[in-house]
């Protein structure tokens, strides 16, 4: 048409207090683009198939017919559920469905301490590429129960489809029906030690959170277990070893910041599912989705609980009510049930809904996820005005500074609704003066902020304390909680 002229547009950068965008790592291998152990960024589940072979994992070592990954379900489930972006990280080619399970892959996922250094990217692997992505919110690992999982058994034959008679010309040949040579394969299932080895695994990623990633939180599935009671058991003992309290003496030996974790259970069939054995899907991928799309429509200080899932057709295995509401024993005073331990997917009023949206924290503070989601937002925002004044002298004009930027961040919460309280005075506190710094902290060139503020859920008020470094690192300091008045 004449006189119409198309420009293409750059690319809208993300905002940096964006709170949606997930890290998937795992076990696919590359199509075109990709490479190997490098963080893709993908956001669109058509980019992801373009650069990943996500439909390419063996059934058998020697070939034979192929099946999606696990990481490739996570990642579609996560757009269809209203995710926006996310990045990838290949952390090498899936195994066979039909073969072994080798844990040394987990150092695939996260290596050893002595394996990589924070200061040195080349030495980053899998999990380790979150130092370099201060966007990402969430971090899943979709191969994970699989790679803990019993060796499978043996496939059965899927029957043939049933089809009406035809008349057909002598000679012709009939064309194979789809899915005749398609194997019937179990879903992966932990037994006690499976079950073991994953809270190991899960633990250490945490940790590695609590030190080097405090704004990105795990939302891990929880493995299914074997038809066995003693396995059965197992699950109940990892769910109850993460929701052991932090102040218990002698602290257990798979002790983990757990506000940094959160799982997720039953696994899931969805409409457009994938062809995984059982079309059993773990949910991580799925409630990374979800909890995408609540940051963005509504906040991510916001619960997502009651949310709707119409692309889930069935759970497996089905919660009844005893299951749901049964008291896991914590080392706290208080007990608790499934659901205040575990986010859980299920039936309710409209339908298949996210029951809980939880964190396995033993502080009541910080076990809805929603506020741990909160805190991580404002640890964000502090580093981000930390970075714009690192070149600022430590004094009296670069603590207003940051008290004015911290401060309008948290007033703009407190106006969305995240924070209580009629009155600004009343919905927060920020500190950043000589009374929240020692002499040896001004000699440091460290910088500390002290926030308190009261979150809409609990009923307490968090008191955080965070410290600046000359760098510009921000790190949470301590953290803390009173009853409010």
């Amino acid at each position: 048409m004449a006189g119409l002229k198309f420009t293409v547009a750059a690319p809208v950068a993300a905002h940096p207090l964006r709170a949606d965008i997930a890290l998937f790592v795992g076990f696919v291998t590359s199509r075109r683009g990709a490479v190997s152990n490098r963080p893709v960024e993908v956001d669109s589940w058509e980019v992801f198939d373009d650069r990943f072979a996500w439909d390419q994992r063996s059934a058998q070592p020697n070939g034979g017919d192929s099946a999606d990954t696990y990481l490739g379900a996570a990642v579609r489930a996560f757009f269809d559920a209203g995710g926006r972006k996310c990045w990838v990280v290949a952390a090498g080619d899936p195994w066979p469905l039909q073969g072994r399970r080798d844990s040394e892959r987990q150092y695939d996922l996260l290596p050893r301490d002595h394996q990589f250094s924070t200061l040195d990217r080349e030495s980053w692997r899998g999990i380790a590429h979150v130092l370099g992505l201060p966007e990402v919110s969430f971090l899943c690992l979709p191969d994970l129960p699989d790679l803990f999982a019993i060796p499978p058994p043996a496939p059965r034959p899927a029957p043939p489809p049933t089809s009406p008679e035809l008349f057909v010309e002598c000679g012709s040949r009939l064309p194979t029906p789809p899915g005749l040579r398609r194997l019937a394969f179990a879903a992966p299932r932990c037994d006690r030690d499976g079950f073991q080895r994953w809270a190991t695994f899960v633990a250490r990623v945490g940790r590695f959170l609590s030190a080097h990633g405090r704004e990105v939180q795990l939302v891990a599935a929880v493995p299914q277990p074997v038809d066995q009671p003693a396995a059965r058991a197992a699950q109940w003992d990892t769910i109850e070893f993460f929701a052991a309290a932090r102040e218990q003496t002698p602290p257990p030996l798979l002790k983990v910041g757990a506000a940094f974790v959160q799982l997720a259970y039953p696994w899931a069939r969805l409409r457009n599912g994938a062809r995984i054995p059982e079309a059993l899907e773990p949910p991580d991928g799925l409630l990374a989705g979800v909890l995408a799309n609540n940051a963005l429509v509504r906040g991510t200080f916001q619960s997502a609980a009651g949310t709707r899932l119409p692309a889930v057709v069935s759970v497996t295995p089905e919660l009844g009510r005893n299951e749901l509401e049964r008291i896991v024993p914590a080392t706290d005073p208080e007990m608790r049930a499934l659901l205040d331990r575990v986010s859980l997917i299920g039936p309710g009023p409209g339908g298949i809904e996210l029951l809980s949206d939880v964190t396995t924290d033993g502080d009541e503070a910080y076990r809805p996820a929603n506020v741990n989601r909160l805190v991580s937002a404002i640890v964000r925002a502090a580093r981000l005005a930390g970075e714009l004044h690192v070149f600022d002298n430590n004094g009296e004009e670069l603590w207003g500074r940051l008290r004015d930027s911290i401060g309008g961040f948290l007033t703009d919460l407190w106006h969305d609704g995240a924070l209580e309280g009629v009155s600004v005075d009343e919905a927060f506190t920020v500190k950043c003066d000589r009374s929240t710094m020692t002499q040896n902290d001004l000699d440091a060139g460290r910088v500390l902020v002290t926030i308190q503020f009261t979150a809409s859920a609990p009923i307490t008020e968090i008191n955080v304390v965070l410290s600046m470094d000359e760098g510009g690192q921000v790190s949470r300091w301590s953290a803390g909680r009173k009853e409010a008045a």
